[in-house]
C-alpha cells in the first residue's frame, strides 16, 4: 500500500498549449471514430427518426399557422379546418413517436458500444497477464472498466445524433422559411453560428476539467481499492482512522472537481440560452414591427399573418437543436476525457502484451511436453536480475523440484513458462517449438494446470469454484476430482457440501481447504503439464500432510515443475534443481540452500 493519497493534494502541473491540446483531442476523437465505426449504420437510424420528428414539426408550424390566418384574418369558421386539426394532431403524435425512438435507438446503440469496449478491455487485459495487473493496479482497470466506459453512454445516445441533427434541422426550417420570408431566414442563418461559437469556446474548459476529473476518479478508486484490502493491518496498526481521513480528503477532492464540471455545464447551458433568446428576441421585434407597418424593408413591407405565425412558431425549433447539443457537449468533454484513460490503459496492456509475446490469436493445441529453457536471462525494471542464463530441460512425464531462498528466481521461472513475462535473451521450447513464436502462449497454456501459494476462490459455490477449470464439466467429474484432491473430505460435513457457497477471497474456507480446491481443479483439468508455486507456504504440518495427500495422487504421469521449500514434497521429485541469486547451482549445493530456504 502507498502511504498518501496518490498526490491528492499536488499542484497542478503547467497548462498545455493550444497545439498540444487540439493534438490530444484530435487522438481521443480518433480512438472513439474507431470505436464508434461498428456501430455507426444504427447511429443514422437515430438521426433519421429525430429528423423526422424535425420535418414533423415544421408540418406542424405551417398547420397552425394556415388555421390561425384562415381564422383571424379571413374569418373562417373552425370548423373549415376539421382536416387541418387531425393533420396537427397527427404530426404531433407522429413527432413524439420518432423522438422516443431515436432515444431508444440511442440508448440500444450506448449499450452495443459500452459491452464492445468492456470485452476488448477485458480480453486485452487478460491477454497481458497478472504482471500487468500488478504493475498497473487494480483501481484503475476497474475504473476503466465501469466508471470511465460508463461516461461514453450519453455521448453515444445524446451527443452523436444530436451533433448531425443541429445542422439537419435548423437547415430544414431556413429551407422550409426562405420562400416566405428570405429576410428572415437570412436572420436565423446570421445568427445560429453565434451558438456554435460559443459551445467551441465553453468545450474547451470543460474538456480540460473533465480529464482532471477522471484522473482523480482513477486516483481515487485505486486508493480505495488498495486500503480496503489492506484495512485488517490498517486496523493492526491503529491507522485505519487516519486512512479515513485521507479517503475522505480525496472524495472530498473528487466532488469539488466535479462541481467544476457541473458549474461549466450549466454556465454553457445560460449562455446558449441568453444567446438564443437575444436572436428569437431580435426576429420577433423585426415582425412585429413590420406588422405594425413601421418596418419596410424588403419582404418584411408586407408579411402576412401567416407568414409571421409560421417563422414565429418555427424559430424557438431553430435553435432548439443546438442548445440541445450544446446541453450535451458537457457529454462530449466527459467522453473525450475518458477516451483519453481507456488508451492509455489498453497502450500500456497493448505494449506489456507485445513485449512479453503474448499471443493473440492461438492455432492448433499443442500436447507434446518435453520443456527446455536455453540460456533464458530475465530482468526486472530494466536492470534487476531475475534469472541469469538459465539452461534447464525437463523430459516429458519428468517431475522435477526447484528450491532455493526467497527471490533466487523460482517463480520468475514458472512465469516465464507461462508468457506473464519474456526473456532478456534466450528462448523456451516445448519439443523444438520455440515458445511464444512457432508455438503461441495461448496453446500451451491449455496444456497446463497451476496450483499456487494462494488460490483465489470466486464467490459461488465450492463445484463453481472447481468447475472453473473445465466449464461445463458434468456433476460426476466435479465430485470425482473433488474426491481426489480430499475436498469431500471437509465438504461432508457442512451442509450443503460441495453447494456451499462461498463469499468473496474464498471467504468461508481455510487457507488449506483453499489448496485442496486448486488441486481438485488440476485434477478436473487434465492436463499433461502441472505448475506448483509454493502450494504448502503458510500451511501448518498437518494441512500441509492433506495437501501433499492429494498431490500424490495428481503427480504420476504428468510433466511436473514444483518451486517449493517443502522436504515432504520434494521427495516426490525425480530430481531437484537449485537456484540462488537467479543461477542454477551445483546438485551439492542444494542442500545447503534449502536448509537455508527453511525458517
Amino acid at each position: 500500500m502507498s502511504s498518501s493519497p496518490a498526490h491528492a493534494g499536488a499542484s497542478s502541473p503547467e497548462p498545455p498549449s493550444f497545439e498540444a491540446m487540439k493534438a490530444r483531442q484530435k487522438r481521443q476523437q480518433g480512438w472513439l471514430r474507431d470505436r464508434i465505426r461498428p456501430i455507426k449504420p444504427r447511429v443514422y437510424i437515430s438521426v433519421g427518426l429525430g429528423f423526422t420528428g424535425g420535418l414533423c414539426l415544421i408540418l406542424q408550424a405551417w398547420l397552425l399557422a394556415t388555421i390561425l390566418h384562415g381564422a383571424v384574418i379571413e374569418g373562417r369558421a373552425i370548423t373549415d379546418f376539421a382536416r387541418e386539426i387531425m393533420l396537427v394532431i397527427a404530426a404531433v403524435l407522429i413527432r413524439a413517436a420518432m423522438l422516443g425512438l431515436a432515444e431508444r435507438v440511442g440508448m440500444a446503440n450506448a449499450v452495443a458500444l459500452k459491452t464492445g469496449l468492456r470485452r476488448e478491455l477485458i480480453a486485452r487485459i487478460t491477454a497481458a497477464g497478472p504482471d500487468f495487473i500488478a504493475s498497473t493496479g487494480s483501481g484503475p482497470i476497474i475504473t476503466a472498466a465501469y466508471d470511465q466506459i460508463e461516461a461514453l453512454d450519453n455521448y453515444i445516445a445524446r451527443y452523436l445524433p444530436q451533433r448531425m441533427l443541429a445542422g439537419l434541422i435548423p437547415l430544414a426550417i431556413v429551407i422550409a422559411v426562405w420562400p416566405v420570408n428570405w429576410i428572415a431566414a437570412l436572420i436565423l442563418l446570421a445568427t445560429g453560428p453565434l451558438i456554435v461559437m460559443m459551445m467551441a469556446l465553453v468545450g474547451l474548459g470543460a474538456a480540460a476539467a473533465s480529464r482532471k476529473q477522471m484522473v482523480a476518479l482513477e486516483r481515487l478508486g485505486g486508493y480505495f481499492v488498495d486500503r480496503l484490502r489492506g484495512l485488517d493491518t490498517l486496523r493492526l496498526f491503529g491507522q485505519a482512522e487516519a486512512e479515513m481521513a485521507r479517503v475522505r480528503m480525496m472524495a472530498d477532492n473528487f466532488r469539488g472537481r466535479t462541481m467544476s464540471v457541473l458549474r461549466l455545464a450549466f454556465l454553457s447551458s445560460a449562455v446558449l440560452e441568453f444567446f438564443s433568446s437575444i436572436a428569437i428576441a431580435i426576429l420577433a421585434v423585426n415582425i412585429g414591427l413590420a406588422l405594425l407597418g413601421l418596418v419596410n424593408v424588403g419582404p418584411l413591407a408586407n408579411i402576412s399573418l401567416f407568414a409571421a405565425l409560421f417563422i414565429l412558431i418555427l424559430a424557438p425549433d431553430f435553435y432548439l437543436p443546438l442548445r440541445q447539443l450544446g446541453q450535451y457537449y458537457h457529454d462530449r468533454a466527459t467522453a473525450l476525457a475518458a477516451a483519453e484513460s481507456l488508451m492509455d490503459i489498453e497502450q500500456r496492456a497493448g505494449d506489456f502484451i507485445v513485449s512479453t509475446g503474448v499471443a493473440a490469436e492461438t492455432t492448433q493445441t499443442n500436447t507434446d511436453s518435453a520443456i527446455t529453457f536455453n540460456a533464458v536471462s530475465l530482468n526486472y525494471d530494466g536492470d534487476r536480475a531475475a534469472l541469469e542464463e538459465v539452461s534447464l530441460s525437463v523430459a516429458a512425464g519428468e517431475t522435477i523440484a526447484l528450491i532455493g531462498p526467497s527471490g533466487s528466481g523460482k517463480s520468475s521461472l514458472l512465469k516465464l513458462l507461462l508468457g506473464f513475462v519474456t526473456p532478456g535473451s534466450g528462448s523456451i521450447t516445448i519439443n523444438d517449438r520455440v515458445l511464444g513464436h512457432d508455438l503461441p502462449i495461448e496453446d500451451f497454456r491449455r496444456q497446463c494446470a497451476w496450483v499456487g501459494q494462494k488460490t483465489h476462490l470466486f464467490r459461488g459455490t465450492i463445484a463453481e469454484n472447481i468447475a472453473l477449470a473445465r466449464p461445463g464439466a458434468d456433476r460426476a467429474a466435479i465430485e470425482a476430482a473433488a474426491g481426489s484432491a480430499g475436498v469431500t473430505h471437509f465438504t461432508r460435513h457442512l451442509p450443503d457440501g460441495l453447494d456451499t457457497a462461498l463469499g468473496e477471497q474464498g471467504h468461508g474456507v481455510s487457507g488449506g481447504e483453499a489448496q485442496r480446491i486448486a488441486i481438485a481443479r488440476a485434477f478436473l483439468a487434465d492436463r499433461p503439464i502441472l505448475l506448483l508455486d509454493e502450494p504448502t507456504a503458510h500451511l501448518d504440518r498437518e494441512t500441509t500432510e492433506s495437501v501433499l495427500e492429494g498431490l500424490r495422487k495428481l503427480i504420476p504421469g504428468r510433466t511436473v515443475i514444483a518451486a517449493t521449500h517443502t522436504p515432504a514434497l520434494l521427495a516426490l521429485a525425480d530430481r531437484t534443481i537449485a537456484l540462488d541469486h537467479g543461477r542454477i547451482n551445483e546438485a551439492a549445493d542444494a542442500k545447503l540452500l534449502l536448509d537455508e530456504a527453511l525458517p
